[in-house]
C-alpha cells in the first residue's frame, strides 16, 4: 500500500467524517468503538415536511430509477462506470424503492433513495413499519471526488419535489450531523422528534424520544411513527 493509498483511505474513513460531524464526534466515536460491542448510545432527530420546495437545481443529469431492469439497461446502453457501491443501489431497487442518481461524464457519482412502504431500519437494529401517508428519505451518498459541489442538496430538492406530494416526507439524521440538519432546515423541513437509542450487546435496543416545539401538529408524527 502506497502513501497515496493510505491518504485516500484516511480521507474516506476519517477525513470525511471529521468534515461532516466534527473532530469531537470522531474522537468520541473512536473511544466508544472499544466498548460499543457491549454498550452504545446514539442520538437521532426526525425531520419532516409536507410541502414542496421552491429551491431549484442547476442543469445536472439526475435520473430517477424505479426498477432494477431500468438500472441495468442504463449501465449497458450508456456504458456507465461508478465510484459508488453499485450493490446498494441494486438492493434498494430490489425492494421496490426509488433511487435518484447523478451522472457526470458517464460516471455515477451520487445517489439518494426514497422508501414508500415496508420496514425501515435505523440505528443498530430498530425496524419500523412506515405508516400510511409517509415516505422515508434514505441513503444519500456523494462520491468523495464530487463532494463540495452541492450534489446532495440537489438530490434532496429532486426528492422533495417528486410526484409523491400527498405524503409527508420524513428523514432520520444523526443529531451530531449539524451540517445535514441545517441543510434540511433550508429546504423547509422541521425537527419533530429527538430520539436517544441505547443498545446492549448489539441486540437489546431501547428508544427514548421527546418532541420539539414544532410537534404540535403532524398528529405527534403519527405517534412517533407508531412507536417505532
Amino acid at each position: 500500500m502506497t502513501l497515496k493509498d493510505i491518504k485516500q483511505l484516511y480521507d474516506f474513513k476519517v477525513g470525511a467524517k471529521v468534515k461532516q460531524y466534527g473532530i469531537l464526534y470522531v474522537l468520541r466515536q473512536s473511544f466508544f468503538i472499544l466498548i460499543r460491542a457491549i454498550y452504545r448510545t446514539d442520538s437521532y432527530v426526525i425531520l419532516s415536511t409536507d410541502t414542496k420546495t421552491t429551491a431549484i437545481t442547476p442543469d445536472i443529469n439526475i435520473i430517477k430509477l424505479t426498477s432494477l431492469k431500468q438500472f441495468k439497461n442504463l449501465l449497458v446502453y450508456n456504458q456507465l462506470v461508478w465510484d459508488i457501491k453499485r450493490n446498494v443501489i441494486e438492493a434498494m431497487l430490489k425492494r421496490d424503492e426509488i433511487v435518484f442518481i447523478v451522472i457526470d461524464n458517464n460516471m455515477i457519482c451520487a445517489y439518494a433513495g426514497i422508501q414508500l412502504e415496508g420496514k425501515y431500519k435505523f440505528g443498530i437494529n430498530t425496524m419500523m413499519d412506515i405508516p400510511n401517508g409517509f415516505i422515508m428519505f434514505k441513503n444519500l451518498y456523494v462520491s468523495i471526488d464530487y463532494r463540495g459541489k452541492a450534489l446532495g442538496k440537489y438530490l434532496n430538492i429532486v426528492r422533495i419535489n417528486d410526484s409523491h406530494d400527498e405524503r409527508r416526507k420524513i428523514v432520520f439524521v444523526q443529531k451530531e450531523n449539524i451540517i445535514a440538519i441545517k441543510n434540511w432546515y433550508k429546504l423547509g423541513f422541521k425537527e419533530i422528534v429527538s430520539i436517544r437509542q441505547t443498545t446492549l450487546f448489539k441486540k437489546f435496543t431501547t428508544n427514548h424520544f421527546s418532541f420539539t416545539n414544532s410537534a404540535d401538529n403532524y398528529k405527534d408524527l403519527e405517534r412517533v411513527l407508531n412507536e417505532l
